[in-house]
């Protein structure tokens, strides 16, 4: 005798219990999943596969905005490129080895006569004089001879600002490099006195030691303007060392060169700024040297580096 079917139960389907049949769609049973509230956080229980709904982290922020990069951040990143670069550390170190030797040569050159403070100083401002303005170079260039533009300039598209960074961060080593040929120049003067047994001289005018500042931060800043307007560093140290040669060559022929030259020669230009003898048209020639010289190139640079596609390579 078979048994009768229930209407309610589906033929060849599982087999529930009245209590535990799943509810039809749209039927008076359903469930409806309610919309969770915003910023809400689903757990899944354990052993369920669903999927886990979180939060973004609040240092994002929920409209996607992020904070600019401020300018102290940048000084200190582009500190720490130089640092970090082989080039830029070992010329920092053979510069403070050429100051020393350049003053210890001072000092025993002049071991029978009484020392004096600005000679010290004198010779070591040369090596600073040559090497600052490399330094500056290396601060700009090292963005493509390292390949590190495409991210610099993509965390901060303000290419401007990076740019003032690198200058502010040549500055300071300039600084720093003054005050290490200083003291330098103060030890090997007392040095000598002990040494040699003669009084040593330590008159050196304040002009003197403001053009000395004021000359190396120029060369600083000169590397930098040619460093941004080549964008490469063997093109902008050659250029920054050839040029003023040729100049200096070209404007040593004729009185007409050489009355030109005092316009337009670096050396000739600054050389009374070392001094301390600057006159109103040692001024005036000093300034249109430096015109030629520092605000061309960076114009230039400015004009490039953001007109310049930025690659990876």
């Amino acid at each position: 005798m078979s048994t009768p079917m229930n209407p309610n139960q589906p033929q060849g389907g599982a087999h529930y219990p009245p209590q535990q049949q799943p509810a039809m769609a749209g039927g008076p049973g359903a469930q409806v999943p309610q919309q969770a509230p915003q910023g809400a956080q689903f757990t899944p229980q354990q052993g369920s596969g669903a999927p886990t709904q979180s939060r973004l982290p609040s240092r994002l922020g929920d409209e996607g905005r992020t904070s600019p990069v401020s300018f102290g951040r940048l000084f200190a990143v582009e500190m720490r490129k130089m640092i970090d670069t082989r080039a830029g550390k070992w010329l920092l170190i053979a510069m403070g080895v050429l100051i020393i030797i350049a003053s210890v040569a001072v000092m025993v050159n002049g071991r029978r006569t009484s020392p004096e403070f600005g000679n010290f100083v004198a010779a070591a401002g040369i090596p600073m004089g040559f090497l600052l303005p490399i330094l500056g170079i290396l601060t700009v260039t090292s963005e493509w001879s390292q390949r590190t533009a495409l991210v610099t300039f993509t965390l901060e598209p303000r290419r401007s600002r990076v740019v003032l960074a690198k200058w502010a961060v040549g500055l300071l080593f300039g600084a720093l490099s003054i005050i290490f040929a200083f003291a330098i120049g103060a030890a090997t003067t007392l040095i000598a006195q002990a040494a040699f047994g003669h009084d040593a001289n330590w008159t050196m005018s304040w002009g003197a030691v403001g053009g000395n500042v004021l000359a190396q931060l120029i060369a600083v800043s000169i590397g930098i303007a040619f460093g941004l307007a080549f964008q490469n560093t063997p093109a902008a140290i050659c250029s920054y060392l050839f040029i003023p040669i040729l100049v200096s060559i070209v404007t040593s022929f004729g009185e007409t060169m050489r009355t030109v030259g005092e316009w337009i020669d670096l050396n000739l230009t600054t050389q009374p700024l070392y001094n301390g003898t600057m006159s109103n048209e040692g001024w005036a020639k000093f300034a249109v040297a430096h015109v030629l010289w520092l605000v061309v190139p960076m114009v230039i640079g400015f004009i490039r580096l953001n007109k310049r596609e930025v690659k990876s390579s």
